[in-house]
């Protein structure tokens, strides 16, 4: 007599959702595993932007991370911040990607912009007009 056991494991990304699920975390935060994080690219009065992989495109974002705590209740700002991101859709302007949230933190995933802070390239770029004037 033969028993088949068919058993389905539960697979990882699915025990996540559960183990998320069971320990509060809010349902989109299973996204994060999408992403294999690097260095902090910056720091603000809201938190950090962090360096990215996309794990299934392989593209590099920014991972701008907020702490829910430093909104004093002005999440909304956030959604509004996400919701005109989504509708931007412009060769000049960061692309927007995704986004997910833990319980003390919003993750907004946009195009990763390279070249350093545009106030320094502004200020490099007039200051050297200045000296071709002169």
């Amino acid at each position: 007599m033969s028993t088949d056991h068919h058993s389905h494991p539960v697979e990882g990304h699915q025990f996540k959702k559960i183990f998320n699920r069971l320990s509060g975390q809010p349902e989109s935060y299973s996204r994060k595993q999408n992403y294999t994080f690097g260095k902090t690219l910056g720091a603000g009065s809201f938190g950090i932007v962090r360096y990215a992989r996309d794990n299934s495109t392989d593209e590099e974002v920014a991972v701008k991370i907020i702490l829910k705590k430093a909104l004093k209740g002005n999440e909304s700002m956030i959604i509004d911040e996400m919701q005109l991101l989504e509708q931007l859709n412009n060769p000049h302007i960061v692309g927007f990607r995704d986004w997910f949230e833990s319980k003390d933190k919003f993750y907004l995933v946009t195009q990763l912009a390279t070249g350093g802070e545009l106030f320094d390239r502004i200020f490099k770029k007039v200051d050297s007009s200045n000296m071709m004037l002169h």
